[in-house]
């Protein structure tokens, strides 16, 4: 077996990895590349057929009969082309809402103590309050404390912390610069024609990151079962063809490997042949091939194991060794002698294992254009687990595997495709072929000195014909009538030609229910159509293509992990100026006075795209509701539909229906205090009518009991008149009485 084909050993001593070794890491990329040609070779074909390319060979026995070609020409009409671009189409509608959330255990601890301390200060706000106001403590140090756990606040504070704030600034960042959603949507074609996407997070030398999306056929990898995301490959990389002059540009090369270079371009004809394709023309120019690899090696760390002595048992019985750390460099260089003390029983030795990232690139498939061989710069660790790494920059996806084989969206539409193509050129034929009422003429009835031009110029124009029946050389002679003269037939489409048109159209309704893309999901709806079977229609549709969407978006979302991880280097420790104009002065001012951005994980979840159209759609149906039923303005509909995510689309709603539910109940209590107004000024018109009507009762009173007294007095002054006399009679009649006696 050649030593080519087989991935070196990872165990060795440090000092033994050196630029001859990594050399051998490139000579067994090489054959992984030399072996997938097979796979390459399906993947050219899937893309030409994606693009309608096809030979004139494949298609001879339809354009040519009995060795000439056919009038009607073959076109490619790519019926499979509308269904592809219809999911990148969705993809790229669906919005890239990224949210960065801090993983390792240290930073989930102190967000659930941050959240503590807040719920603790919501049931405390009464003597929070009472101890900042009254006696001076402000125990939160000006911090807000949430009203409760639905207050926005309490997410921001609780939950975020600032570091996650940052970065996730930072990855919004990136996504808008880098134009990481048009990247993207190349890697969703790439697995609509291959199922595989591939690409890189790239640091150069300055740690500056970008994203680069590789085509599946310069991908090097090696294929492990179960391995969706390639996470077993043990190494990881690309080969990309550069011009001469930006190979020269990107690469330190050395003088020797300059010479060589440019002796290659000067004589590219014997490079040209080489099977390891190093070397390659695309038009005039030559290119060379970049192959770049990464894969993960270990770091040792050796460690004397001590039996514990009875004493060292009792006070930790827990294991029974001791585990003293040695000097890696000092056991690897007397490594013998240890050996021996190992044979004497006087210890063991213990190697434990750190994984470790190294590179290494070859230019032009030529060992003596070896470069850049050696530990990766700016390795990405994990916070809890420091003996592991993120991995290398390389992300693939390989969607839907079954059985090591991949049957890709365009290999299933291929050859529903091509008979698509046969049947239209086969229909182009009949049309071709129809022409219409044709007319014959009897030459024998040709009159003398006349030509076939004549005659059909005076039937065109005139609408009549002149013949002789007596014209020498007539053979019908006098028996020639119009009916004998000329004669018409209709040259019409074959019967065949209604099949054709129906077999056209089977063939793309076939497309729709293989793919699960149909007219439904693209919006043709026809105004006839149910609510309930068109919703249904599409729920199908897009369950069909789930698990194609579903690995996009865990594809995304590592690539996306990656992209934080290597910023929160770049940021946290060489890049930290770069921030003011972006994070603003406040955050830069406390990136600058901590650095704790850099020891975090951080892991980032994106939005589910086909949930996220079934709710926007649910949302949109609710604004329109509300507007019609003016819930809402239209001011704040337009808001609505302008903003990119549900979640700014839901803030937004509900913004605006709390602004209209207070000003309808400002208004409510506007009314109220109006009536309240009314029903006020009715009361006091009341109190005063009633007070007006007093005051004449009392003052009607006051005369009724003047008059009565009047009345009661002249009533008495006569009884006492009446009386008086009365009184004078009785003494007159007395006196005279006693006068008689």
């Amino acid at each position: 077996m050649s030593s080519s084909s087989i991935f070196p050993s990872q165990t060795i001593p440090q000092k033994d990895k050196t630029p001859e070794w990594c050399s051998k890491h490139l000579d067994y990329a090489q054959y992984i590349w030399m072996g997938s040609n097979t796979l390459r070779y399906k993947m050219d074909a899937d893309f030409r057929s994606y693009n309608g390319d096809k030979t004139p060979e494949s298609i001879k026995y339809l354009t040519k009969n009995y060795g000439k070609e056919n009038k009607s020409k073959y076109v490619s009409y790519r019926a499979h082309k509308p269904k592809i671009q219809l999911m990148v189409g969705e993809f790229l509608t669906q919005p890239l809402v990224a949210t960065v959330e801090t993983t390792n255990r240290d930073a989930k601890t102190e967000k659930m103590d941050k959240m503590n301390m807040m719920y603790g200060a919501m049931v405390a706000r009464p003597e929070l309050e009472h101890l900042r106001d009254k006696v001076g403590v402000d125990v939160m140090q000006g911090a807000p404390v949430p009203e409760s756990e639905e207050d926005p606040l309490w997410d921001r504070i609780s939950v975020k912390d600032k570091q996650e704030t940052i970065m996730q600034i930072i990855l919004d960042e990136m996504i808008k610069q880098d134009d990481l959603k048009i990247k993207f949507s190349n890697d969703v074609l790439n697995g609509t024609i291959t199922s595989m996407m591939f690409g890189k997070v790239e640091r150069d030398e300055e740690g500056e990151t970008s994203y680069i999306s590789i085509d599946p056929r310069n991908a090097i990898f090696q294929e492990t079962q179960g391995d969706t995301f390639l996470e077993k490959s043990p190494i990881m990389g690309s080969c990309i063809y550069y011009s001469v002059h930006d190979v020269l540009r990107r690469f330190n090369l050395t003088e020797d490997q300059v010479k060589l270079l440019n002796s290659a371009a000067q004589n590219p004809q014997f490079y040209l042949t080489r099977p390891d394709q190093g070397f390659r023309m695309i038009g005039q120019n030559l290119m060379v091939q970049v192959m770049h690899i990464e894969w993960k090696s270990v770091i040792p760390t050796y460690y004397k194991r001590l039996t514990k002595t009875a004493n060292q048992l009792l006070l930790d019985n827990s294991d029974p060794y001791i585990y003293q750390p040695m000097d890696t460099e000092e056991y690897e260089n007397n490594k013998d002698w240890h050996d021996s003390q190992v044979k004497k029983g006087k210890y063991e030795i213990v190697p434990k294992w750190a994984e470790d990232l190294w590179e290494a690139t070859r230019i032009g498939g030529l060992p003596e254009l070896d470069v850049n061989r050696r530990r990766a710069l700016f390795q990405m660790r994990k916070v809890d687990d420091p003996t592991r790494i993120f991995g290398g920059s390389y992300t693939g996806c390989l969607i839907q595997t079954v059985d090591g084989k991949r049957i890709s969206l365009m290999n299933d539409l291929e050859n529903l495709s091509n008979a698509f193509d046969i049947v239209m050129y086969k229909i182009l034929q009949e049309i071709n072929k129809y022409k219409g009422i044709v007319l014959g003429y009897n030459a024998a009835a040709l009159p003398a000195k006349s030509s076939m031009k004549e005659i059909a110029y005076n039937i065109i124009n005139d609408g009549f014909v002149i013949f002789d029946t007596s014209a020498t050389g007539n053979a019908h002679g006098r028996d020639v009538s119009l009916n004998n003269l000329l004669d018409s037939k209709d040259i019409g489409l074959s019967s065949s030609f209604p099949y054709l048109i129906q077999e056209k159209n089977d063939l793309l309704n076939m497309m729709s229910e293989m793919t699960g893309i149909n007219e439904n999901r693209e919006g043709n709806v026809a105004a006839s159509a149910t609510v309930t079977n068109t919703n249904e229609s599409i729920t199908a549709s897009r369950t069909i293509t789930a698990p194609f969407f579903y690995a996009t978006h865990l594809y995304v979302s590592k690539v996306l992990s990656k992209i934080v991880e290597s910023t929160k280097v770049t940021w946290g420790f060489y890049k930290v100026e770069k921030g003011e104009q972006i994070l603003g002065t406040g955050k830069f001012k406390w990136l600058q006075v901590t650095q704790d951005i850099g020891f975090r994980d951080y892991g980032v979840h994106i939005q589910d795209g086909s949930r996220y159209n079934q709710i926007n759609q649910f949302m949109t149906g609710l604004m329109e509701a509300s507007l019609n039923a003016k819930e809402i303005t239209q001011g704040d509909a337009l808001k609505f539909m302008i903003a990119e995510s549900f979640s700014e689309k839901k803030a937004i709603f509900e913004a605006a229906e709390a602004r209209v539910k207070a000003m309808a109940q400002e208004g409510q209590q506007a009314q109220m205090a109006n009536q309240q107004q009314m029903q006020q000024a009715q009361l006091q018109q009341q109190i005063e009518l009633a007070a007006a009507d007093r005051e004449d009762k009392q003052a009607h009173d006051a005369e009724m009991i003047v008059l009565q007294g009047d009345t009661d007095i002249r009533v008495k002054k006569s009884e006492m008149s009446d009386q008086l006399t009365l009184n004078a009679h009785k003494i007159e009649t007395e006196s005279i009485n006693n006068t008689n006696i």
